[in-house]
């Protein structure tokens, strides 16, 4: 066998060709053709749309809350911390979903 396979692939190869009483060759053809046809192929772009719908939905969803009354350049988190930046008991802002 005439390629760059590690011994244990080599050794299966063998193994298989002798069981199969076939060249190595031949039996690693057959043993690839095989699990390709049963290997479905990869297609991601299948559900596209549906995430695209998914991240749309969600999109909706974030942009319809109730902006926090901070300003861009304030550190939204700074209310959970005191001065001592130890946290602070906070009331919900928002209802639980």
């Amino acid at each position: 066998m005439a390629s760059a396979l590690d011994a244990d692939t080599e050794n299966f190869a063998r193994r298989l060709a002798m069981l199969r009483g076939e060249a190595v060759e031949q039996a690693v053809k057959i043993a690839l053709k095989a699990e390709l046809a049963r290997t479905k192929p990869q297609q991601s772009g299948v559900h596209v749309p549906e995430r695209q719908a998914s991240v749309n939905n969600m999109m909706s969803i974030v942009t319809s809350l109730p902006k926090l009354p901070f300003r861009d350049d304030e550190d939204p988190t700074a209310f959970l911390y005191d001065d001592l930046g130890l946290p602070r008991r906070v009331m919900r802002i928002m209802p639980a979903v």
